[in-house]
């Protein structure tokens, strides 16, 4: 599953020191997923993991939020990111690990909830329903 965002900053460099994900909506039973995987991309729409920076890697996701760059016992990876490009569009992509003991057709959301950047909450402007 991934899950794509794009973020738009102005001509000064911003640190990003969290941003937080629902795994689940409204449908995801215990132990279907896996991990997550933050990656980041100057100005590519396309996933290309040999390109692409690796931000992070989240492991045992449960129920409900999770948060990359936040230092916890599942999380691995930078606990900062201030590689984005100024005045241009950057792209996180956000990829799930669902397990193949999965139940069949019970789809799971992910939802983007927030960032932090530079100490100020940043909401999505545009989001979709979830699954």
């Amino acid at each position: 599953m991934i899950l794509r965002i794009e973020v738009e900053i102005g001509a000064a460099p911003v640190t990003l020191t969290n941003m937080i994900f629902n795994s689940n909506g409204s449908s995801n039973p215990v132990n279907d997923l896996i991990k997550a995987q933050l990656w980041h991309y100057n100005d590519s729409t396309a996933l290309d993991t040999s390109l692409g920076l690796l931000i992070g890697t989240y492991n045992l996701i449960s129920l409900g939020n999770f948060a990359m760059l936040m230092p916890s016992a599942y999380y691995a990876g930078m606990s900062s990111f201030s590689g984005m490009t100024p005045s241009q569009k950057n792209y996180l992509w956000l990829t799930i690990d669902i397990s193949p003991n999965a139940t069949l057709c019970n789809y799971v959301d992910a939802d983007f909830v927030y960032l932090y950047a530079d100490g100020m909450i940043k909401f999505p402007s545009i989001s979709s329903p979830p699954g």
